[in-house]
C-alpha cells in the first residue's frame, strides 16, 4: 500500500486513451515513470523494513528471533509490489491473456510448491518459495513487456505523482475501512458468530471476485473509446451493463439457492444458522453489478478525485451504520448494513456518472428493467433450488427441483437474447465466443 503510489490507477485510465489517440510514445513514457516509481519506492519501504527488522520483530512479535522471518517478508513485500506494478501496465495494455496466466501461477502453482517449502523449511521455506515464485514471474513479465516500454519520451514524475495523489490516498482508505471492518465485527460479535460470520463472508467474496473478473476489461475499452466521443463510450457502456445482467444475477440466485447444502457441507453442518445471512448476503450483491457499472465508469470518465469520493462513501457508511445496526440486530444488522452502504455508493457513483455526461450526450443506463426482469428470474431459481433441501424426500425433490430450475433458467435466458447480444459476444471473443454464440443462436 505504501509503495503503489497510485501509479497503477493512472496507467489504467490514461495509457488506452493516450493510445487510442496516436499518443503511443506519452503512454510508453507514462508506464516507464509508473514503473521506475513504483520499483523504488517499494525498494525503499523495504530496506527499511530490513534494517529496522530487530525492533520491529520485537513490537509485533512480543519476543527475539523473528527478524530473519520479518526480512524474507520485506523481500516478498517488494516482489510482490513489482510484480502487480507490472500487471497493472498488463492491464493498461489490455494483456488479459498474459495477465490471467500470472494470476493463474501466482495463486495455484506457485501455492501448491510453497506448501512444499513449508514442509521442508517451515514458515521460511514457504515464503523463500513464494518470493522466489513472485521474482522468477517478475523476471519474464520484464521480457514481455519491454518492447512495450521503448522509447525516449519521459513524463515528469512529479506531475504524475500529483495526479497520482487522490488515488494512493484511496488505498490508504480502503486499507482503513478493512481494518475498521474486522475491528467492528470483533468488538460486537462473540467468537461463534464471528467464525459464522466469516464462513459465510467467503461465499460472499467468491462472488465479489466474479463481478470483479467481469469488471476487468470494462475500464480499459472505456478509456480506449473515449477518444472517438461519449457517444461512443455510452454504447460500450449499455452492451457490458446487459451482458452484465445476464449473467451476474444468475450467478448470485444459484448461490443463494444452494444456501443450505453449501453451508450443510462446509464445517459439518456447524454454520446452518447462516443461510439467512447467506441468502440476504446474495440478494444484496444484486446491487454490486449495477455499483461497478456506475464506479467503473465514474472513475474513467472523472477526476481523480472521484473514485476518492464514493469509495470513502462506501467505508464511511459502511462503519456507521455497522456500529448502529450490529448493536441492534447483530449479525443481521451488518448485513443489512451493508446494503445500506452499497444502495448509497451505487447512488454517489451513479450521480458522479452522469455527470460526465453533457449535451448533446445523453447518459447512458444500465437496463434497469433487464436487470430487475433478470434478478426476479434469479430469485425464482433460487426459491425452486431451496424447495428441493427443504421438503422431504430430498432424494426425490433434488433432483426434480434442481432440474426445474435449470430448465427455466436456461429458457428464460434464452428468452431474452437478442442477436446483438450474440454479436457482441462475437465480437469479444472471435474464436470459441464466436461458436459459443452460434449455439445459443441455434437453441
Amino acid at each position: 500500500i505504501a509503495s503503489n503510489l497510485g501509479l497503477g490507477d493512472t496507467c489504467i485510465k490514461k495509457v488506452p486513451e493516450l493510445r487510442a489517440s496516436g499518443k503511443g510514445a506519452e503512454a510508453r513514457g507514462l508506464m516507464r515513470t509508473a514503473l521506475a516509481a513504483r520499483v523504488i519506492a517499494s525498494v525503499a519501504a523495504a530496506a527499511v523494513v530490513w534494517l529496522a527488522a530487530e525492533p520491529l520483530a520485537r513490537l509485533f512479535f512480543k519476543m527475539d528471533g523473528f527478524a530473519g522471518l520479518l526480512r524474507v517478508a520485506a523481500a516478498g513485500a517488494l516482489a510482490a509490489s513489482v510484480l502487480e506494478a507490472q500487471q497493472h501496465l498488463l492491464w493498461s495494455l489490455q494483456r488479459f491473456d498474459v495477465f490471467s496466466r500470472v494470476m493463474l501461477v501466482t495463486n495455484i502453482p506457485v501455492r501448491l510448491v510453497a506448501l512444499a517449502g513449508f514442509a521442508w523449511g517451515g514458515i521460511h521455506g514457504y515464503l523463500g518459495v513464494v518470493v522466489a515464485g513472485q521474482v522468477a514471474l517478475s523476471a519474464w513479465l520484464a521480457r514481455v513487456l519491454g518492447p512495450e516500454l521503448k522509447g525516449d519520451h519521459a513524463e515528469s514524475p512529479a506531475a504524475t505523482l500529483r495526479y497520482s495523489l487522490p488515488y494512493y490516498a484511496n488505498g490508504f482508505g480502503r486499507y482503513a475501512g478493512l481494518q475498521a471492518a474486522q475491528w467492528l465485527t470483533g468488538v460486537f460479535l462473540p467468537p461463534r458468530m464471528l467464525a459464522l460470520y466469516y464462513v459465510v463472508r467467503r461465499f460472499a467474496d467468491y462472488l465479489i471476485l466474479m463481478a470483479d473478473a467481469l469488471f476487468y476489461p470494462l475500464p480499459t475499452r472505456l478509456a480506449q473509446l473515449r477518444p472517438q466521443g461519449l457517444a461512443e463510450v455510452g454504447r460500450a457502456f449499455r452492451r457490458a451493463a446487459r451482458l452484465t445482467a445476464l449473467i451476474l444475477p444468475p450467478a448470485w440466485g444459484i448461490v443463494a439457492g444452494l444456501s443450505y447444502p453449501l453451508l450443510r457441507l462446509y464445517g459439518a453442518g456447524q454454520y446452518l444458522d447462516g443461510v439467512p445471512l447467506l441468502v440476504g448476503l446474495a440478494a444484496i450483491m444484486t446491487l454490486y453489478g449495477p455499483y461497478g457499472l456506475y464506479a467503473t465508469g465514474a472513475y474513467i470518465l472523472g477526476r481523480p478525485s472521484t473514485r476518492l469520493a464514493y469509495e470513502s462513501l462506501n467505508g464511511a457508511a459502511n462503519l456507521a451504520l455497522g456500529i448502529v445496526l450490529m448493536s441492534w440486530f447483530s449479525l443481521a444488522g451488518l448485513v443489512a448494513a451493508k446494503g445500506l452502504a452499497l444502495l448509497a455508493t451505487l447512488w454517489l457513483a451513479r450521480l458522479l456518472f452522469r455527470r460526465q455526461f453533457v449535451p448533446p450526450a445523453d447518459p447512458p443506463g444500465i437496463g434497469f428493467r433487464t436487470w430487475l426482469d433478470v434478478a426476479l428470474a434469479s430469485a425464482l431459481v433460487a426459491a425452486i433450488l431451496s424447495a428441493g433441501w427443504l421438503i422431504p424426500p430430498r432424494a426425490v425433490t433434488v433432483p426434480l427441483t434442481t432440474l426445474a430450475a435449470l430448465a427455466g433458467g436456461v429458457w428464460f435466458m434464452l428468452t431474452r437474447l437478442t442477436e446483438h447480444d450474440l454479436a457482441t459476444r462475437r465480437e469479444a471473443s472471435p474464436g470459441g465466443g464466436a461458436r459459443a454464440a452460434d449455439a445459443l443462436a441455434w437453441l
